[in-house]
């Protein structure tokens, strides 16, 4: 006779906010996330998975890369473009014209701050 057994495995994931890692670049002070429209301040963040047993965490698996995310919603940010607005000194994730904080035109200004 067999006697069955379930055994339940799987991972959660916990994200930490991280000092700056060596060898990236110091984030700005302000932002306007295109997520939660809120004007914060981005954050290095990293994923760590934990391995579990039963809905137990046992042990951690892994952690991923650092990644840039906003401060209030978390979201992960793809990229910050351009500078910061001469005016309101507010960076931008996205393309624009004109600050969407303020209203400035940016003249052509190219910042790229991008982290795999």
């Amino acid at each position: 006779m067999c006697n069955p057994c379930c055994l339940i495995v799987g991972y959660n994931t916990r994200s930490d906010v991280i000092d700056t890692p060596n060898g990236y670049s110091e984030l700005p002070e302000k932002i306007i996330c295109p997520y939660c429209s809120t004007i914060t301040k981005a954050v290095y963040r990293r994923d760590d998975y934990i391995f579990t047993i039963c809905f137990i965490p046992t042990c951690p698996c892994c952690s991923s890369s650092p990644y840039i995310s906003c401060q209030n919603c978390m979201r992960h940010l793809p990229t910050i473009r351009g500078n910061p607005c001469r005016s309101c000194h507010v960076s931008r994730p996205f393309e624009a014209e004109y600050c969407p904080n303020c209203g400035t035109k940016c003249y052509g200004e190219v910042r790229n701050l991008r982290v795999n």
